[in-house]
């Protein structure tokens, strides 16, 4: 069942925040995504700098999996690209990307370097953007089983 939930969760990432599509409003930014008896939640808080968040994995309607972060733009880098440049490096990296592994992605004046610590079932980890050599980006997170 992980790498079928592995496979879910890279696609529903995919397909939500990193495709750039905009996220239902209200209470938050909301992404949603289903596929057969998965179902996938991502709900963020976001001011001029910082956001938090939480995604979570449903199988039949009961929640099995949970990932929570929190990062800022740690300079007023946005019109650079940050984001854009963190959706492309999200979906280079989809099966590797905020789990327990370690992966990069760089493209021109721009580096992405995620560092996860653990298992599938239970880790921790950060992820970083630097611009020219100066770190523009960095969010922290954890997550793992609800089972």
């Amino acid at each position: 069942m992980t790498s079928q939930l592995v496979n879910f969760i890279a696609d529903a990432r995919a397909a939500t925040y990193a495709s750039g599509k905009k996220a239902e409003l209200g209470e938050g930014k909301h992404y949603f995504f289903e596929n057969g008896e998965f179902a996938y939640r991502d709900i963020y808080y976001d001011q001029a700098k910082t956001f938090q968040g939480q995604e979570v994995v449903f199988k039949n309607n009961k929640p099995i999996w949970s990932f929570s972060y929190r990062g800022s733009v740690e300079s007023d880098e946005r019109a650079h690209g940050i984001f854009s440049f963190l959706r492309q490096s999200l979906r280079e990296l989809k099966l590797t990307a905020r789990l327990h592994t370690v992966c990069s992605s760089s493209s021109g004046k721009w580096n992405y370097q995620c560092s996860g610590l653990g298992n599938f079932e239970e880790f921790s980890g950060q992820e970083v953007i630097d611009y020219e050599g100066v770190r523009v980006y960095l969010m922290q997170y954890f997550g793992g089983d609800l089972i």
